[in-house]
């Protein structure tokens, strides 16, 4: 997160989407692999596209969407987790953020959005540290570590009636910045969800 914020030089950062939602494929199965480990975390997280898919279906959510790659260690393996995302998100336009380590695109694209979706992403908890908060879907296939104490905003994946919940209440609130941060990001931070109330009662 400081190698990020130093790569900064102090730009400001606009937003474009309202949810940024990290990807957590895992390319050992796209390979083949047989894992029991990776096939639950793939599970889990193709349970959180559905339940994602199904608020847009269901609920006519209008909500923009940037999904940040993980995968960049060939163009096939690339196209490959774009293609996993299209199968399942059907409801939904998205917009990919191609993963770009030297450029922290990750946190770029976090920062570029209102509210991060992920399952246990150090990104998304790391974001919190410059204001950008997410929401974590708790699965039962997936360890949370101790980084657990610190999830404000969670919901129990598969259910997309949950997932509204959460996002109605982050839109009633203010989410401020740590007193510790620079001058600059107490300078420039965005409300992170300001928009997502409009977006929630549109018909």
């Amino acid at each position: 997160l400081s190698l990020y914020k130093r790569s900064l030089s102090e730009k400001y950062i606009s937003k474009k989407y309202d949810i940024c939602l990290i990807s957590q494929v895992v390319e050992e199965l796209l390979k083949g692999s047989k894992s029991q480990y990776h096939q639950n975390v793939d599970k889990a997280f193709r349970k959180l596209l559905e339940t994602l898919n199904s608020l847009y279906k269901e609920y006519s959510f209008k909500g923009s969407l940037c999904i940040a790659l993980r995968l960049s260690s060939s163009k096939e393996i690339i196209e490959k987790e774009k293609n996993y995302f299209l199968s399942i998100l059907t409801c939904i336009k998205v917009n990919f953020i191609e993963n770009n380590p030297e450029l922290y695109s990750s946190y770029h694209a976090m920062e570029q959005s209102s509210i991060g979706l992920t399952l246990n992403s150090t990104v998304a908890y790391n974001m919190r540290y410059i204001g950008v908060e997410s929401i974590f879907a708790i699965d039962e296939n997936i360890e949370y570590g101790p980084l657990n104490k610190d999830i404000q905003y969670y919901f129990s994946n598969g259910s997309s009636k949950d997932l509204l919940d959460i996002l109605k209440k982050i839109s009633s609130k203010k989410i401020s910045i740590s007193p510790d941060l620079s001058d600059y990001y107490q300078k420039n931070k965005c409300n992170a969800i300001e928009n997502i109330s409009t977006l929630l009662n549109k018909d």
